[in-house]
């Protein structure tokens, strides 16, 4: 059995995920029959003998490949500046051919970002899965999709107060007019809310209520947008801060903290650590914050973070030092971590 969980929505993509991993595991056996490989880093040989071997003790052995569509649009990209790059399709020909008589009580799961229809390996194995498309919702429909969340987690939610909501924290524009749609933060707030309203119906003065806390989420946001590679997203967060007089030391730090926990997850991931080591290092909380820091740590190498970290530690000395312009450099620093390119390549999952 194959499954193909891909989109640009990382939140939902991951939701998709347990989704699935529950309904294979009725009697917890799955635990010890799991195994995580990235695409990146492993080869077809490897994944076709993980997907031969037998589940212990259990009905079922799952699978899961990261990054294997992105791997095939990154090969077709450089294959087309250069003759004698190998495209990713042939490198992994043993596991499209394996895949029509892998065991049934294999599951293979592949998870991955957006994709193009046109993708190799999406055409030669969509067929054979059961394939969802995990795209983020429409900005212009998202009170929606705050209504559709709040209900799944058993919140009631007025529409005017969905709607607030969706406006204040999920949809952001950058400058060319384009619409970002944070639905991690947009969980998070909602898992908020329903504590805050004890089984209540939230209103419209109850988000108003928590404004405040809303607004602070800004330093968040500019982290992701930074994190994510948006220039534009970025420099109109940081304009809000600077102007709403946020210190820039905090928003500094703010930044240093999130590639700080990004390297080490990143480090501990590529030694074979587990998720719930990585998160009792980093003395996190599990939740969407912690899983959401663990999807961007995949994007960056462990020596792409490092140099952005660098490049944080370069623009506090120069704030503190008052060896240049704060607000100058500030805006520099947001703006080479934004607009930096991967030296080395990274996964997205």
């Amino acid at each position: 059995m194959i499954h193909i969980l891909y989109g640009a929505d990382s939140f939902s993509r991951r939701e998709a995920f347990l989704e699935l991993r529950s309904s294979l595991d009725p009697d917890g056996s799955l635990a010890t029959n799991t195994l995580r490989l990235s695409a990146r880093d492993a080869k077809a040989e490897e994944v076709v003998a993980a997907c031969a071997a037998m589940p212990f003790l259990g009905d079922r052995r799952l699978v899961i490949l990261d990054g294997l569509l992105k791997l095939a649009q990154d090969s077709g990209k450089r294959s087309r500046k250069s003759a004698a790059a190998i495209p990713a399709v042939a490198a992994w020909q043993p596991l499209l051919e394996f895949v029509p008589q892998m065991p049934e009580t294999t599951v293979l799961l592949l998870i991955d970002g957006a994709a193009s229809k046109d993708n190799p390996f999406l055409k030669a194995l969509g067929p054979l899965a059961e394939v969802r498309e995990l795209p983020p919702p429409n900005p212009k429909a998202l009170d929606a999709w705050v209504i559709s969340r709040a209900k799944k987690i058993g919140v009631k939610l007025e529409p005017r107060a969905a709607r607030l909501l969706a406006q204040m924290v999920g949809g952001q524009d950058d400058k060319r007019g384009t619409e970002y749609v944070d639905t991690w933060a947009l969980a998070a707030e909602l898992d908020k809310l329903a504590t805050y309203a004890n089984d209540e119906v939230i209103r419209e003065q109850d988000v108003q209520a928590l404004s405040p806390v809303l607004r602070e989420q800004r330093s968040y946001l500019l982290c992701d947008a930074i994190v994510e590679k948006k220039p534009a997203l970025a420099a109109k967060l940081l304009y809000e801060l600077t102007s709403q007089r946020e210190p820039g030391q905090v928003i500094i730090s703010t930044i240093a903290g999130r590639f700080r926990r990004m390297a080490i997850a990143r480090d501990m991931m590529d030694a074979g650590e587990s998720g719930d080591a990585i998160r009792k290092e980093l003395e996190m909380k599990p939740g969407y914050g912690f899983d959401k820091m663990l999807d961007q740590a995949r994007r960056y190498s462990l020596a792409d973070a490092r140099e952005s970290y660098s490049r944080i530690v370069e623009a506090d000395f120069t704030h503190k030092s008052g060896l240049g312009d704060e607000g100058v450099e500030l805006e520099t620093m947001v703006q080479d971590l934004a607009g930096r390119r991967s030296r080395s390549g990274s996964g997205n999952s």
